[in-house]
């Protein structure tokens, strides 16, 4: 029942009526309370998120949305020897992020302590831009349920979208936009993969995750669902920057990251 009232009143979410905006309001004021003394939540929360098992390989792979999860993917498809499974799958129209994969959620990680474990991680600003185009200016009309449907519109403009993204903290964030450190932290934030590549340096991680599994398959990374746009840093005004090192300033510190403008 609350789940219902919650959804309708997001649905009215950018109405005119005095009554839905005091609700909007309400309902925000009481997420935020709700977020800041239960914290402890999102990270519990998070332990629902399945990662790909790789058991020939004695490894975890721990896959972050917009972050080269679906070439990354695509490999471990290529390490698990089922290639030929998967291209059957495909020509019935299916995509890969619904091909039925070995996964693990958090909560049993630790059963798993020989296992190596890896992860990679992109800028956020970077990252956003990617959703942005990607899932967003491509007017894909079916990412977002009740949920988000008046608070992201394939109209919008990045600064709007930007304020958006900033409004939802990760207590209720879609997981392509959620931070990127709860997947890859335990209930008390500690880091919990071996390795963590960077998008930045993709190929090069990749081959050290290679080699550290003793991969003697010839494999290359395949480039899927790379989105061709501007560098993220033309994207943004210096209110927005600031939004999105507000928002993400735990994956900022975490992984070093900072704001840099195309060299020219």
């Amino acid at each position: 029942m609350f789940k219902k009232l919650r959804q309708k009143i997001e649905s009215k979410r950018g109405s005119k009526s005095l009554f839905w905006k005091i609700l909007v309001l309400l309902k925000d004021f009481l997420w935020n309370i709700l977020y800041f003394f239960d914290k402890k939540f999102i990270r519990y929360s998070n332990f629902s998120h399945f990662n790909i098992l790789l058991s020939n390989s004695k490894a975890i792979y721990f896959f972050i949305p917009k972050v080269a999860c679906s070439s990354l993917k695509n490999v471990c498809i290529s390490l698990l020897n089922r290639e030929k499974e998967f291209s059957i799958y495909k020509k019935n129209g299916n995509g890969i992020h619904r091909f039925d994969l070995p996964s693990i959620s958090k909560r049993k990680i630790s059963e798993y302590q020989d296992y190596f474990k890896f992860a990679f991680v992109r800028n956020p600003w970077d990252r956003l831009v990617s959703f942005y185009e990607d899932k967003v200016n491509k007017k894909i009309q079916n990412l977002f349920n009740n949920k988000y449907r008046e608070i992201f519109s394939s109209e919008m403009s990045f600064s709007d979208f930007v304020k958006a993204v900033a409004s939802i903290n990760d207590l209720v964030a879609n997981r392509h936009f959620k931070s990127q450190y709860l997947f890859l932290t335990d209930k008390k934030q500690n880091l919990i993969v071996d390795f963590i590549g960077r998008f930045e340096n993709l190929e090069k991680d990749f081959d050290f995750v290679l080699n550290k599994l003793n991969i003697k398959k010839n494999i290359e990374l395949p480039h899927f669902n790379k989105t061709k746009h501007k560098h993220y840093s033309e994207y943004y005004t210096e209110e927005t920057r600031k939004l999105v090192e507000k928002r993400y300033r735990k994956d900022i510190k975490m992984f070093g990251y900072k704001f840099e403008k195309k060299n020219v």
